[in-house]
């Protein structure tokens, strides 16, 4: 058994604990939160913040060999196209990247991911046991013709999992790179078998042009894949507006970056959906375009936010702490309490594993995360972080 202090305990589903205590047994499950250190002994002391190991809930693992790779800051299109162009290597060399990404999110007190595969590279070592895991199967379907041979595939790759006993879901990659119908059959495959939806949601300004005018650079994204883009017709609403109605309230859906999202979006989709969350990856949006999203609206409609760290092809490293320093360097009043939420239960609950993982609480076994150089209990662009259990 260990006593476990530090300046601050968060548990996240209660108020910070200053000088708080937590009891542990051998196997790392919490016996108790105590709120004072009197009366106990041998106790090790941490300066610093203790909080529930992370949850990423947006990663691409198999794309962990392509870090350095592609240019930083020439915006969406071009990061696609870069990245397209150069994504095959060797084998090896791929799943010893990807191991080596593994064992980065591990010793930045990762504990479960929300991971996007496209392909079963990643299968072998999720297998492991490393990390919780929740695969997002993504599927691509430009035009209404592929949607049957797109799903197929789809349904090829859980099979897959299935036989690895990984959860999975069926997923569109975003809204204007799966059509209606191959969405629509995603939609419904979630519904029937209590999944869990996630997409791209209007990453860049050209999202919402595309499907407002019919213009912009995902046009000629489109036209470099060598698909004849007369097929496509714009709704003359924004993407997000243009797929709500396909979302179902039973459902829980997962919108991924939401840079060019507005208030009244967000509104609205909160009112129509119970179990809605918002995944910010911040160092993505900078390493991509220098963008943000405007996080006050997420703050200002109650959104539920997660926090991913995408992959290696876009971002520097996979920290979900690194995510919370950029938040704060450009939005300084959000708290820390409510990035930790962010980083932590609400991931948790997206993934279905708050039993276990998220919240410091007696007959859970989250990980716990010491984060030090901490200023009144508050994280700043300075903080370390390290894996206590």
């Amino acid at each position: 058994m260990r006593k476990i202090t530090a300046d601050f305990i968060y548990p996240i589903s209660s108020k910070p604990i200053k000088n708080g205590v937590i009891v542990i047994d051998d196997n790392r499950n919490i016996l108790d939160v105590l709120s004072s250190t009197e009366e106990l002994q041998d106790i090790e002391k941490h300066e610093g913040i203790i909080c529930p190991g992370f949850v990423n809930t947006h990663c691409h693992l198999e794309l962990s060999h392509m870090k350095g790779v592609v240019t930083e800051d020439k915006g969406l299109v071009e990061f696609i196209k870069e990245l397209m162009s150069q994504r095959e290597s060797e084998p090896d060399f791929v799943q010893q990247c990807i191991a080596n990404a593994e064992t980065e999110m591990i010793a930045n007190g990762i504990v479960a991911v929300g991971d996007i595969s496209n392909g079963s590279d990643t299968f072998a070592q999720k297998a492991k046991g490393n990390l919780y895991y929740h695969t997002f199967i993504e599927l691509y379907g430009f035009m209404g013709e592929q949607a049957d041979e797109s799903f197929e595939k789809g349904l090829a790759l859980s099979l897959k999992l299935k036989e690895k006993s990984l959860k999975f879901s069926l997923v569109p990659h975003s809204p204007y790179s799966a059509s209606r119908p191959l969405w629509e059959k995603i939609v419904e495959w979630n519904a029937d078998n209590n999944g869990i939806i996630s997409f791209h949601n209007q990453e860049t300004e050209d999202e919402n042009r595309l499907f407002l005018e019919g213009k912009g650079s995902l046009i000629g994204l489109m036209q470099w894949f060598g698909l004849d883009t007369s097929f496509w017709k714009p709704t003359g609403k924004t993407s997000l507006n243009s797929i709500k109605d396909t979302l179902p309230k039973g459902v829980k859906t997962l919108l991924v970056h939401n840079t060019m999202t507005t208030a009244e979006e967000l509104l609205s989709l909160n009112l129509k959906l119970s179990s809605l969350y918002w995944c910010l990856c911040p160092n993505a949006n900078w390493y991509i375009e220098r963008k943000l999203p405007d996080i006050n609206i997420f703050l200002e409609t109650d959104s539920k936010i997660t926090l991913g760290t995408d992959s290696f092809s876009s971002n520097w490293g996979l920290s979900i702490l690194s995510e919370m320093q950029r938040i704060k360097e450009y939005y300084p009043k959000v708290s820390t309490e409510k990035l930790l939420q962010w980083g932590t239960l609400n991931g948790a609950e997206l993934l279905g594993i708050e039993s276990k993982f998220g919240s410091i609480e007696k007959g859970k076994s989250p990980g716990l995360n010491l984060i030090s150089d901490v200023k009144n209990g508050e994280i700043t662009e300075k903080s370390t972080q390290t894996k206590i259990v």
